[in-house]
């Protein structure tokens, strides 16, 4: 994953939410946190080879920060429950059928996403983005994703395909998505795991690649073969960093847990 040189911008904390039918509160979309860095973002991935159906994370390619001019990251997320595709809805590579996201290096668009809470963001074409989620599969992909004709849409679940769509990214200077990843959730789980590696961790604000920070919860459990407090994180934060996974809490957008993968 690219490193960035990252210096703290402010941090706003926007908090959108609504109620569940269990009476629980989900957060549905907010700005989180603002990021000032030198910009950085997968690029789309080369063609894949004939018959890919699926992409997975890849090492996005290096962008050098003294090249280019610094730039404010804003950071949204929440769950998504509708989308307007438009009519030139693709996918970039055309024959992957299933994407998890900008981690990927693969583009979606155009389309407009509705979060649970009626926010409406804009998905504009050729975004780095994904549809690893039910609610961002477009009906005419159905079959390209399943192999079937006239499939059923329990046919498409069966392909591994979450039921609940929970995105986060970064937000462009017209509040349109810049770029989008789909975080590993599921309807009634109080966190989010994200795709991305953390790059910085500083004044209780964790950086993840791509320039989008969350704060970090007071109660954030971390777990590195033992129990580690955020300070001895932070200090070997580099050599964690590419087995870290990240879990925000769906309805505060702080990071509630880190846990490291290990090697054997």
């Amino acid at each position: 994953m690219t490193r960035s040189l990252v210096a703290m911008g402010l941090l706003i904390i926007v908090l959108a939410s609504c109620d569940n039918s269990d009476g629980s509160t989900v957060l549905s979309s907010s700005r989180a946190t603002t990021t000032t860095l030198s910009p950085s973002i997968t690029e789309p991935a080369s063609q894949a080879g004939s018959g890919s159906t699926t992409v997975t994370p890849q090492s996005p390619a290096s962008t050098a920060a003294s090249s280019l001019a610094p730039l404010e990251i804003e950071t949204f997320y929440g769950r998504v429950i509708d989308v307007d595709f438009g009519s030139a809805w693709s996918i970039d590579p055309p024959d992957v059928a299933i994407t998890p996201g900008a981690v990927a290096g693969t583009t979606v668009g155009p389309a407009s996403v509705v979060f649970k809470d009626g926010v409406r963001l804009e998905v504009p074409a050729r975004t780095p983005g994904g549809n690893a989620c039910i609610e961002l599969v477009r009906r005419d992909d159905w079959e390209a994703i399943t192999g079937l004709e006239n499939p059923t849409l329990e046919q498409v679940r069966f392909n591994n395909i979450p039921n609940d769509c929970f995105i986060y990214g970064a937000l462009a200077a017209d509040d349109t998505i810049a770029w989008f990843d789909i975080a590993e959730y599921r309807q009634g789980d109080p966190t989010a795991t994200l795709l991305r590696r953390p790059i910085s961790l500083a004044d209780d604000i964790l950086v993840l690649d791509g320039g989008i920070s969350f704060p970090i919860a007071a109660n954030v459990q971390i777990l590195c073969q033992d129990v580690v407090t955020v300070d001895e994180y932070a200090a070997d934060l580099p050599g964690r960093a590419d087995r870290t996974r990240v879990g925000i809490a769906i309805d505060t957008g702080e990071v509630a847990s880190i846990s490291c993968l290990v090697d054997f």
